[in-house]
């Protein structure tokens, strides 16, 4: 498999999905917030940020799931995707927030995502056999 093959694989692509669906939650919640007067409408932006961080930390986390080498580079990338994903659909639809908070949104998204590269992975563990070995019955003369 080449380099690129292996850092956009299919955990990376699983990981930029997760990304997605915990921000698309997050922000749907601050919204409710918002509306319900909880959360001040100042303060919409830090929540936001705060949902896309959280939610670029648990999707990198996805993509580096098992990966012995490269943690990094595939949770920046899953991040990268997510992030050009969630800009399109932003400018798409107008958001207000992508043109006041671009900066702390693109901040918020590769700082969670580098925070799971950084933090790395476990190698998948070796599966054993849970039956012992049989033994052959060793004969004496």
């Amino acid at each position: 498999m080449s380099a690129l093959g292996a850092v956009l694989g299919k955990r990376t692509w699983l990981g930029a999905g997760a990304i997605l669906l915990a921000a698309a939650g997050g922000c749907a919640l601050g919204a409710l917030l918002v509306v319900k007067g909880v959360l001040p409408e100042g303060g919409a932006l830090a929540w936001g940020c705060g949902c896309w961080a959280l939610a670029a930390f648990a999707g990198g986390r996805v993509a580096v799931w098992g990966r012995g080498e490269g943690t990094l580079t595939a949770a920046l990338t899953a991040g990268a995707a997510a992030y050009l994903l969630a800009w399109l659909a932003g400018a798409a639809i107008g958001d207000p927030t992508f043109r006041t908070g671009g900066l702390y949104l693109t901040a918020a998204i590769f700082g969670g995502a580098g925070a799971a590269g950084l933090l790395g992975s476990r190698p998948r563990k070796k599966r054993r056999d849970a039956r012992p070995p049989i033994r052959k019955p060793v004969r004496r003369k």
